[in-house]
């Protein structure tokens, strides 16, 4: 479970002080090639940290545990998580906590200032943000509003939501706000997947549970500026993730449990396409081979793209997460899977970012061992170690790549001499040899 689904807002003070037979369908959906190191086109290149910016609010320090991150065509940066802060010095030289309810995110300028959004419903009733930039340089947002009842502990917040709402964000006020049509009787999940774009057109998924008790795919899309949704057969499905294919359309990378495999084994990677309907295409990595977690998916304006995810090591090989991703054709078919990184953070939901028309990098989190320090790490496609340093961030961390080709990663800092968190942004260089 995410470390955002374990805190509320009353914890930020202690935070900052501390049918098939298994046969049949493995040969009607072949399992991923062996794991291999793929070559890269990246040629030479370097990594530099260009800069380091605290976002401060009028001399209050700011954060947020980032759930979306993203950049418009002004280079601006909106950041938003359900765990949030605003911190103040007070006469003594402490830093305490400010009262202040409703913030959706933030909007940050180039130059690293934020302005708040709020929000119209209490943070603790905020589900996941999604947000995609527009052409017009402003954003458009989709939040869940969570159902609470008396049996949820102070601590914590409700997992399912009552209903979706959708909003444009100009400058960093929340306008156009409207409400998503969804099925009667579900219960939806808090949990919302990354919106995908291609042209005005949007889409997002989450888990629900139907009314025959089955954990189902809804899919939400927005054509014409219209809202609606779809669900798929998942019997028991766990993660979703959508993107947009010039060559196939809408595809979904999801997590669900096998009926295929023996004792219906979770968690398998299978692959989603919407021709005419929504049909499962392939099974991409089965569960008896790797247990799947945060899957995410990226196409590129050539129909090539990245798939990557997250599993745990075997017990015996001491039980580590690791990222893996698999480049190519991956939508049409599975290509040799890569490991970029062999002790992952679970916390950080690992994405493949732009990095030239033909191929992406990875930033991930290395997790230390014993006697090993956290990094920061950069991997291009062919799992080269393009550059690490040490991770000053605790809890999860997002990046992006920036209108001005710079890469920026975002996290909260904790000042130990002074008791404080802040959130922290590092800018980074790749130059490449030709």
């Amino acid at each position: 479970m995410p470390l955002r689904h374990l805190w509320s807002v009353g914890t930020i003070a202690c935070f900052c002080i501390v049918a098939f037979t298994a046969n049949a369908w493995s040969q009607a959906f072949p399992a991923a090639a062996g794991t291999a190191v793929v070559s890269g086109d990246a040629g030479r290149c370097t990594v530099r940290e260009v800069g380091r910016d605290s976002l401060m609010l009028g001399g209050r320090r700011l954060f947020f545990t980032p759930h979306a991150f993203e950049t418009n065509s002004a280079g601006e940066m909106f950041i938003a998580g359900d765990l949030y802060a605003l911190l103040e010095q007070d006469s003594a030289g402490v830093w305490r906590p400010v009262v202040m309810d409703s913030v959706l995110g933030a909007v940050v300028s180039p130059e690293g200032t934020p302005r708040l959004v709020r929000a119209p419903i209490t943070n603790r009733l905020l589900g996941d943000v999604g947000v995609a930039p527009n052409s017009d340089g402003s954003w458009t947002v989709v939040y869940g509003e969570r159902i609470e009842s008396e049996d949820t502990p102070p601590d914590f917040k409700a997992r399912t939501i009552r209903r979706l709402w959708s909003g444009i964000v100009r400058g960093a006020e929340l306008t156009m706000l409207d409400t998503l049509p969804h099925p009667e009787g579900w219960g939806m999940s808090a949990d919302l997947s990354p919106l995908a774009r291609t042209g005005d057109t949007l889409a997002l998924a989450l888990i629900a549970r139907a009314p025959d008790q089955f954990r189902r795919m809804l899919v939400f899309e927005r054509r014409e500026g219209r809202w609606a949704y779809d669900s798929l057969p998942t019997r028991f499905g766990i993660y979703a993730a959508p993107a947009y294919s010039p060559v196939s359309g809408l595809v979904l990378a999801t997590v669900e449990s096998d009926p295929y495999t023996p004792e219906d084994n979770g968690n398998s990677l299978f692959l989603w396409h919407r021709r005419g309907e929504w049909a499962r295409t392939r099974r991409v990595i089965s569960a008896l081979q790797q247990q799947v977690h945060r899957p995410s998916l990226r196409f590129r304006a050539d129909g090539s793209g990245s798939l990557t995810w997250m599993s745990p090591a075997p017990p015996e090989e001491g039980g580590a997460w690791r990222a893996f991703a698999m480049i190519g054709d991956v939508g049409e078919r599975n290509e040799p899977t890569m490991m970029i990184e062999p002790s992952a953070s679970f916390w950080n939901h690992v994405f493949a970012l732009p990095f030239d028309p033909r191929s992406d990098l990875w930033i991930t989190v290395h997790e230390p061992r014993a006697d090993e320090p956290s990094e920061i790490r950069f991997v291009d496609r062919g799992g080269r170690l393009l550059h690490h340093q040490p991770n000053p961030y605790l809890g999860s961390v997002a990046s992006l790549k920036s209108r001005n080709g710079e890469y920026v990663v975002a996290g909260g800092v904790y000042n130990a001499e002074q008791l404080h968190v802040t959130t922290v942004l590092l800018r980074f260089r790749v130059d490449c040899a030709a």
